[in-house]
């Protein structure tokens, strides 16, 4: 479907230079969801395979790549700042990295287990160092800033580990709370180091309440898809999921004013 809107869309507005397009989030923003579908199809078909648990090596390698792969997703349309060209508000990167941490890491640490919010985030690394490299310095195209996402994945350990007991809607609320507070400190600090634009104090205070609540929605979400891997024995509560994803909408929207 993607294409062809794309062709109408490009003869009617003419040529579009933002990867927010309807067309083009349609396309990228779709595709970037293909890992958790195949992240849900792995375990969906071990499962039918009579070994849901399975915590072989090479199964978990998989799980642990797919884990990076969706935070890797979760994170394409972060490109526009990490390239420095925005056509939206800056206050949009906070709320992006925020967004795409809780709802991966928390994941990864409730399928995965201890470490697994580590784990993803070494997979994600693993994949863009070299490939960030290679294209920028190596082929001499723009280079590539993005989030390291090495504090957030520390946070929701902790929190994990704090928070278990409680089940994984307290590990993903509490998760959210701390990469709505000090993980975006971190990336507020990182930003001054290694990014095109650096988050000033003209953000404040929009970018700190709407990153923590989408992190918090992000969290639920995030447990949402975490006990759904695990076969949804520790599900949450039907609507609960789609009040965090309402939310996660809300917070994205109320920045898209110009």
């Amino acid at each position: 479907l993607g294409f062809p809107l794309d062709d109408v869309w490009h003869r009617i507005f003419g040529q579009d230079v933002t990867l927010w397009g309807p067309t083009h989030v349609l396309m990228i923003g779709g595709a970037s969801l293909a890992p958790i579908a195949a992240w849900l199809l792995l375990v969906e078909g071990r499962r039918a395979a009579g070994r849901p648990h399975s915590r072989r090596t090479r199964l978990l390698a998989w799980e642990v790549q797919i884990a990076g792969a969706t935070l890797i997703g979760l994170s394409t349309l972060q490109l526009e700042f990490s390239f420095g060209v925005p056509q939206f508000q800056l206050v949009f990167h906070p709320v992006l990295i925020a967004l795409a941490a809780s709802i991966a890491l928390v994941a990864a640490r409730l399928r995965l287990g201890r470490g697994g919010a580590l784990a993803a985030t070494g997979a994600y690394l693993l994949i863009m160092t070299p490939m960030v490299l290679v294209i920028g310095p190596g082929f001499g195209h723009s280079f590539l800033h993005f989030p390291l996402y090495l504090a957030e994945a520390a946070l929701v350990e902790l929190a994990a580990l704090a928070l278990a007991r409680r089940g994984p809607l307290a590990v993903g609320l509490g998760s959210g709370a701390l990469i709505g507070t000090a993980g975006l400190a971190a990336e507020w600090a990182f930003s001054h180091v290694a990014m095109p634009l650096p988050w000033t104090a003209e953000l404040l205070p929009e970018a700190p309440i709407l990153a923590l609540v989408t992190a918090l929605g992000g969290g639920v979400l995030g447990a949402h898809l975490g006990t759904g891997l695990e076969g949804g024995r520790r599900a949450l509560p039907r609507m609960l999921p789609a009040a965090a994803l309402a939310v996660v909408v809300v917070c994205i929207a109320l920045p898209l004013r110009t």
